[in-house]
């Protein structure tokens, strides 16, 4: 999980990283609290995530109050999947 935070230009840089052994709802939810715990319990205004549903469901937990939004990256990367799996073999040459 990475969380990056926005400059005084408007420009994002690389805020903070932790390496989970297990993508669940505990392992986000502790990621989460430790952030906040270096951050003095203070939470971003925004979050940009991949579509993970245990990390979607952390932030509503941990941080209740702020906006949180997929990236647009993940769901592009993963739309021709679905189109695919919509649509089936018919548009498959």
């Amino acid at each position: 999980m990475e969380l990056e935070k926005g400059d005084n230009h408007g420009m994002n840089c690389f805020f903070s990283c932790v390496l989970l052994l297990d993508e669940n709802l505990l392992s986000f939810s502790w990621a989460l609290k430790g952030f906040r715990g270096f951050m003095n319990e203070k939470a971003p205004q925004t979050i940009l995530t991949y579509q993970n549903v245990w990390l979607k469901e952390a932030i509503a937990i941990e941080m209740p109050e702020i906006r949180h939004a997929f990236c647009i990256w993940d769901i592009v990367a993963k739309s021709s999947d679905w189109l695919y799996v919509l649509l089936g073999q018919c548009y498959d040459e």
